[in-house]
């Protein structure tokens, strides 16, 4: 995800594909403080990490914890 509202249209796909290839997986949310808040940013990934198929957190082994990625631009 990124900003309020971006969704990587081929994120799912990636994802189940990179579990299926034997790697260890995991989302990330690129955060622009310059472009708004983290309360605006925050539930749009929040609500995708409640589906594990769309990047949540499993104790599966192969599922990394969810990590954010501070940018400015």
């Amino acid at each position: 995800t990124s900003f309020s509202t971006y969704i990587s249209p081929i994120f799912s796909s990636q994802y189940i594909c990179a579990a299926d290839a034997g790697f260890i997986r995991g989302s990330y949310h690129f955060a622009y403080p310059d472009e708004s808040s983290g309360a605006t940013q925050g539930p749009l990934y929040v609500v995708l990490l409640s589906n594990s198929l769309l990047g949540g957190w499993s104790a599966d082994g192969i599922t990394l914890p969810r990590a954010l990625d501070i940018e400015c631009l």
